[in-house]
């Protein structure tokens, strides 16, 4: 048990691919792994740009001491332009081919409790409520 986090360790670091070089955290999310984000579909144009993509990937799952979350949406919003209900259905990464999967736990949205992670020892808080109260 590690105890409770010091003020230096009680925050959150966001962090691009690009950036994230060189460090390290404990948990690791790599959010939005479809296909057109990751890799950018600005960056596809030849195969040393999508190389370079596959490098920056390795780098981004590479940064976990102890736990990567690699998740990707079924469907996104996208601006409104014409299509009837403005979502469009995402195509998992090409990088994580079926080698690569067979190596992760994959857990959908229906199975994905998190209950063993929830802290219930703490105090409540209305956050609802204090949004609201903002207004009033």
């Amino acid at each position: 048990f590690a105890g409770p986090p010091t003020l230096d360790e009680d925050w959150l670091v966001l962090s691009t691919i690009h950036s994230a070089k060189g460090l390290e955290w404990d948990s690791v999310y790599l959010i939005h792994a479809a296909d057109g984000c990751l890799p950018s579909d600005l960056a596809t144009g030849d195969d040393d740009e999508i190389e370079e993509e596959l490098r920056l990937t390795y780098v981004a799952m590479t940064r976990a001491k102890d736990y990567l979350y690699v998740l990707w949406p079924m469907r996104f919003f996208t601006r409104p332009g014409g299509i009837a209900d403005n979502h469009v259905y995402a195509q998992l990464c090409r990088f994580f081919t079926p080698e690569v999967l067979d190596t992760m736990d994959r857990i959908e949205h229906e199975e994905a409790t998190f209950e063993k992670d929830r802290v219930t020892d703490g105090p409540s808080v209305d956050i609802m409520g204090r949004i609201r109260s903002m207004w009033d």
